[in-house]
């Protein structure tokens, strides 16, 4: 099975000339709808920004920590003074 789909991808991440239309359709689907989630992600106001990621390190923190867990959560350029009284629950 390994190597079966290679012409699908190249290593720039293009989907290679070979590859069935249907499959290139997906694709073109697939990179349409990651740009739009990154537009409307970027359009946020900084606050939904802030919150959505400590959703986001909530959920995190309360997996490892309901497996058993510590870990450490640091999300780049965002202050969230809710770390210093703990995140988890």
């Amino acid at each position: 099975m390994e190597g079966q789909f290679e012409f699908l991808v190249e290593k720039n991440e293009c989907v290679a000339d070979e590859a069935p239309d249907f499959v290139k359709d997906a694709w073109k689907k697939a990179k349409r709808d990651k740009k739009r989630d990154f537009t409307r992600k970027q359009q946020l106001s900084y606050e939904r920004k802030l919150e959505r990621q400590t959703d986001i390190a909530r959920e995190f923190y309360n997996e490892m920590k309901s497996r058993g867990y510590n870990c450490h959560i640091s999300v780049g350029g965002f202050f969230m003074p809710w770390w210093q009284k703990g995140v988890g629950d």
